[in-house]
């Protein structure tokens, strides 16, 4: 009974840290890309963002390069990986990907935002204010 018991235990045991293991290998892969390349989902591949005051549209995968070309904006020392969280405001005309800096600045959550109108891009940097010690 006692070696059932220990069996069946260890087989748990062995299950969740599996588990563990496979959710946060997931977590890691969503929120950090390789080489600071924006990564493109096969959902994104063909998705447009248009200017609604203006009619203009471009694909994701044109603001894509357009952000990446130039770091967003940011000093060419400066590490920037983009995230695969991406949102397209057709109010403003632009496309926004989520920046993971190093290192970070405390209290921002910065993004790149592709202007499709102009074709440019610019970190914003979503500060709050707040400071966390």
């Amino acid at each position: 009974m006692k070696k059932i018991v220990f069996v069946v235990s260890l087989a748990l045991i062995l299950f969740l840290v599996f588990t563990f293991v496979l959710i946060f290998k997931s977590y890691i892969q969503k929120e950090r890309s390789v080489g600071g390349a924006i990564p493109v989902s096969e959902e994104l591949k063909g998705q447009f963002c248009k200017d609604k005051n203006t009619g203009v549209e471009i694909s994701f995968q044109e603001a894509s390069s357009i952000a990446q070309k130039n770091k967003c904006g940011m000093e060419e020392e400066t590490p920037v990986a983009f995230s695969s969280n991406y949102l397209c405001n057709e109010y403003t005309g632009t496309w926004w990907v989520d920046l993971l800096l190093t290192p970070e600045k405390a209290g921002c959550n910065p993004a790149c935002v592709v202007d499709i109108v102009k074709k440019t891009a610019e970190v914003n940097w979503r500060c709050t204010g707040a400071s966390f010690h």
